[in-house]
């Protein structure tokens, strides 16, 4: 039997066993996300019917509240608000993401995520 088979199989285990490193949009609403800030965001899977399907989406909160307060506002400035809300969703940054897991899986794939801004990019689990 050849030695080196045992040794390649491992290296192939070690190799596609670990975290899941990519370049990839990143949707967030906060005007700021510091180092060591935890967020939470969501994946889901491509789709080329749905924009955005292949970002990270963090701060779904934060949109949601941004979006309803926009009733509130006088036209002007709501519809200066709306503005900034799709610049931000159609102008996402993209940064290095390294996916440990598999996320929280719910309905139609889409999985959620604990997302800390690191040095190198931005750490999910």
């Amino acid at each position: 039997m050849n030695r080196t088979a045992p040794i390649l199989v491992l290296l192939l285990l070690v190799t596609g066993c670990g975290p899941k490193t990519k370049n990839m949009p990143v949707v967030y609403f906060t005007d700021t996300w510091e180092l060591g800030e935890v967020k939470g965001c969501e994946t889901s899977p491509p789709d080329d019917a749905k924009p955005f399907s292949r970002d990270l989406f963090c701060d779904s909160e934060e949109y949601d509240a941004r979006i309803m307060r926009l009733g509130a506002m006088p036209k002007d400035q709501a519809e200066h608000e709306s503005a900034r809300l799709r610049a931000i969703y159609t102008n996402p940054k993209t940064f290095a993401i390294t996916f440990r897991g598999d996320g929280v899986q719910f309905a139609a794939g889409v999985a959620r995520w604990k997302c800390r801004k690191t040095t190198e990019g931005i750490s999910c689990e």
